[in-house]
């Protein structure tokens, strides 16, 4: 899993570098890419191999927190839909 994510890194950092201003990536992306942006951009290839790791490792731990919250929103959006004035649809 850590190999996919690692792959996942190198594609948004393809996009963050490759695109105009008009396209923003999810400020995770953003942030994660400013603060290792020397370290990313530069020569030295296990440099930038690290950079990728902690990344990567940073937005499974990241996902990891979100993931509870989304359920339950996604919970409130199912009892939402059910939801008719107060009365639940049979």
């Amino acid at each position: 899993e850590m190999e996919e994510r690692e792959k996942l890194v190198g594609r948004m950092w393809d996009m963050y570098t490759r695109t105009s201003d008009e396209v923003r990536l999810p400020r995770f992306w953003q942030e994660a890419f400013e603060a290792a942006y020397e370290e990313l951009a530069g020569d030295d290839m296990q440099v930038r191999d690290t950079a990728i790791s902690e990344i990567a490792r940073m937005s499974a731990h990241r996902l990891e927190l979100e993931q509870p919250m989304n359920a339950n929103q996604e919970e409130g959006k199912v009892s939402i839909m059910n939801n008719d004035h107060g009365r639940v649809k049979q």
